[in-house]
């Protein structure tokens, strides 16, 4: 599938520091190609994760998504409403 066919990318990211998800849906056909990433980030309890959300239900599957995968939300978890982006 995709993700063998990309592995090399995915190992390529073990030096990632930060991640930017905009407008994503974090749904269950995701989790692999995001497992992906935490596997191979060597810092991955440093990696810092930046979510984007609309509405206070994105908040809900931002948390779900980060339980999921193991992702600390303490410091390494941020979120900002698309509306904030500046064009």
């Amino acid at each position: 599938p995709i993700l063998d066919h990309n592995l090399g990318f995915f190992e390529s990211l073990n030096d990632l520091k930060e991640i930017t998800l905009l407008g994503h849906s974090l749904g269950d056909v995701d989790f692999p190609y995001f497992k992906a990433i935490v596997e191979n980030v060597r810092n991955v309890d440093d990696l810092i994760w930046n979510f984007s959300y609309y509405s206070d239900n994105d908040i809900k599957n931002i948390r779900r998504f980060c339980r999921h995968l193991n992702i600390p939300q303490g410091k390494n978890v941020r979120h900002f409403k698309m509306s904030d982006i500046k064009r």
